[in-house]
């Protein structure tokens, strides 16, 4: 699946559980981390709509930081959230 369509999904199914999802702890999902140099792996702990209007869905790793979907996700990962909530 290309990205944006993975993308635009996962927006679609955090909207409608009203934007937020909390993923219980047994089953947060391993991610890698793209961007800024950086590729490390991160445990998905939620996912929530921000207020950027062109890339509003964010990532709250298990450590509590925040981080940008669009940015520093590929397709594969964000599928792979997508199958999880």
């Amino acid at each position: 699946m290309e990205k944006y369509v993975a993308y635009n999904q996962l927006l679609d199914k955090v909207q409608q559980a009203g934007g937020y999802v909390a993923i219980p702890a047994s089953e947060r999902p391993c991610v890698m981390l793209n961007g800024e140099g950086a590729h490390r792996h991160t445990l998905a702990a939620a996912i929530f709509i921000g207020n950027d209007e062109s890339s509003p869905l964010k990532l709250i790793s298990n450590r509590f930081t925040a981080w940008d979907i669009d940015d520093y996700l590929n397709a594969e990962d964000i599928e792979h959230l997508l199958n999880r909530i």
